[in-house]
């Protein structure tokens, strides 16, 4: 829990956050025209950790330390950047041959930062599951893709990264103009879709984060004819099950309400099963 007499770590962790920073940028600006994603990154984490610091010169002035809820949603910020961070750098290894081989180092080292704000804070750490591994592997072709896990309720999904656009967390009551009746969400002018599988499927939020926060995931169906963006409502993005795995055996849904659902299922050691969803569905 922070108090005054463990304030230092906190510092110690803003000025971490600020060198990384500054070695994302270098990263970047070393790619050219291929670092601009990276640029925005390191942007983002410069501005977050001047955030970071004005909460410090508060805290200064304050006994109070349990009810800062603008701190609470900074460091939920860093943590989905590292996410975004991770997104962005596979999608430019996707499209060249050349691999950089600083930034997973730094982009892990920014999520540890966030792990390590969490925890001196006193918010809950992310759920952490168990990285599956494929079953029944297709042996018609060795490619190879990158996942990443949605938690939903009690479900695990999976999607190919190739198609998530971004994840960023809002309020779910003070962002609400953000909605319209529809069931449409705004962002940056665009209205996108948005697939709410509580709703459908009466699941229950597993993962409490503070002060109503929520978490978003922009997935584009690129696969389709007609490509959509949509809205996916998640628990959590488990940022330790972004990995790469061998293509799977397409094999039928277990879950029997989920099953005219899912556009591919692939059977895991662990029991349980990677499920693809067919977003467009869902959304009609």
């Amino acid at each position: 829990m922070l108090t005054k007499d463990n304030l230092w770590k906190y510092q110690i962790l803003a000025e971490r956050m600020w060198q990384l920073s500054l070695d994302i940028a270098s990263q970047g600006a070393k790619l050219r025209t291929s670092g601009k994603g990276i640029m925005i990154v390191a942007e983002e984490t410069r501005y977050l950790t001047e955030q970071l610091y004005n909460h410090y010169e508060q805290l200064l002035d304050t006994d109070d330390f349990i009810q800062n809820t603008d701190i609470v949603k900074t460091i939920q910020q860093v943590r989905l950047l590292s996410v975004n961070g991770v997104i962005e750098m596979l999608r430019m290894n996707m499209a060249s041959d050349e691999t950089n081989t600083q930034l997973p180092v730094l982009l892990e080292a920014l999520n540890n930062v966030a792990n390590d704000l969490i925890e001196l804070v006193g918010t809950s750490k992310t759920t952490e599951c168990v990285k599956l591994e494929i079953k029944d592997k297709n042996l018609t072709t060795d490619h190879s893709i990158f996942l990443i896990t949605l938690k939903i309720g009690s479900q695990l999904f999976v999607e190919n990264i190739q198609y998530v656009q971004e994840v960023f967390c809002y309020n779910k009551v003070t962002d609400h103009e953000l909605f319209d009746n529809d069931n449409n969400i705004i962002i940056r002018g665009e209205k996108i879709s948005v697939i709410d599988c509580y709703s459908k499927f009466n699941l229950v939020n597993e993962v409490e984060l503070p002060n109503q926060m929520g978490i978003a995931v922009v997935v584009d169906t690129q696969w389709e004819n007609n490509p959509k963006k949509h809205v996916i409502l998640v628990d959590d993005i488990i940022r330790w099950a972004i990995f790469k795995s061998p293509l799977g055996r397409d094999v039928s849904c277990n879950e029997e309400q989920m099953s005219n659902y899912t556009r591919a299922c692939w059977n895991s050691e662990q029991d349980q099963q990677f499920m693809f969803m067919d977003w467009k569905a869902l959304s009609q």
